[in-house]
């Protein structure tokens, strides 16, 4: 028998209709226990669940065998829906997931409400990707050596993208950044850790064209199908596989020769009139969530307070580095006694 665990979620807008109730819909340990209607309540009609969800008043929540809470409204309105949760319900042994950005720049002293939480983390698709997953263990088995740069040429949104540099880089910050200017519609964010450049996003973004590179120190990842033959190089390209208008996977190379392939369980159907690198994007980020959820459920009953996914203090870097890019550079060396970044230390009183 499948030991299912209950998630409430609170808010029914398009990112919930759309994308993640037909992601959470096919995890058979998940068990949708209500949905929460920040306005009036109605009816959900998810033809990839084959079910309809009736939403219900804040009021009208039944918490008692609840697991996993999972907050998807506007950055702005988290606080006060954290606030509601604690003096409502005992939550110290609920998980909450939220939605990046994990809280708005007008109520980021507030950040420390997680803590009354058992665990807390916020759902960012792109790091858990089956591509960025399999990404991961290559540059892990350090076949490519030490990472070099890596270039997201229109790939990456801030946030977004600032977690997936993070993350294949194994970082927690960044010493510089860079938004420079190239022309009206063509910027680069440059990233430097110590006195190197490590990491470029050129915008704009646009997910139908966008493609990643990562040059290491003794290979490549890069998924425009750039194959380089050298001796004591190892040159890995992605390939996603597409036929008869259906997404099948994807296969990675190494050196010209199957390295590694994931046929989906799933066909994905894909619509003909629509670029079908943008489809893919949002097919990986489905699977993403999937597998960022699949993670928690598997884990949730360790005796761990926190898990290795995307946390509250890793979301709130990304987010604080988006905010104040608006000035065109961000300063944020290690500190050599505290061994943190400035704004790492200041996250660190945030959530005291």
């Amino acid at each position: 028998m499948i030991n299912k665990k209950n998630i409430t979620i609170i808010g029914s807008g398009n990112r919930v209709r759309k994308v993640v109730l037909p992601a959470l819909c096919k995890i058979n340990t998940l068990n949708i226990n209500n949905i929460v209607s920040i306005t009036n309540p109605k009816l959900l009609n998810i033809q990839e669940c084959k079910k309809e969800f009736q939403t219900v008043n804040f009021k009208d929540i039944v918490m008692d065998n609840v697991d996993l809470i999972y907050l998807s409204v506007r950055p702005n309105t988290i606080s006060l829906i954290l606030k509601k949760l604690i003096n409502s319900f005992d939550v110290s042994e609920k998980i909450i997931i939220v939605d990046t950005p994990p809280v708005n720049f007008s109520n980021i002293f507030e950040i420390k409400l997680f803590n009354k939480f058992k665990s807390s983390y916020v759902l960012e698709d792109i790091p858990f990707t089956p591509l960025n997953l399999e990404i991961s263990k290559i540059i892990k088995s350090n076949q490519i050596g030490k990472i070099i740069r890596i270039n997201l040429f229109n790939n990456g949104f801030f946030w977004h993208a600032f977690s997936q540099i993070k993350r294949f880089l194994d970082i927690n910050s960044f010493d510089l950044i860079l938004w420079s200017k190239i022309s009206n519609m063509h910027r680069r964010i440059l990233f430097y850790s110590g006195f190197k450049e490590v990491a470029n996003i050129y915008e704009p973004k646009d997910y139908s064209i966008g493609r990643t590179q990562i040059i290491g120190s003794s290979g490549d990842i890069n998924d425009f199908e750039m194959h380089i033959k050298l001796s004591e190089y190892n040159n890995f390209t992605i390939k996603h596989d597409i036929k008869n208008y259906q997404y099948l996977g994807f296969t990675i190379f190494k050196n010209n020769k199957i390295y590694f392939q994931n046929k989906f369980n799933e066909k994905f159907q894909l619509d003909k009139k629509t670029k079908y690198r943008y489809q893919i994007y949002n097919i990986q980020k489905s699977l993403g969530i999937i597998n960022f959820f699949q993670l928690i459920l598997d884990q949730s009953d360790t005796k761990e307070k926190d898990i290795a996914l995307y946390s509250v203090r890793e979301a709130l870097y990304d987010y604080l580095i988006t905010y104040f890019l608006r000035f065109k550079i961000i300063v944020d060396f290690k500190l050599p006694y505290f061994k943190k970044s400035i704004i790492n230390l200041f996250i660190d009183l945030l959530l005291i």
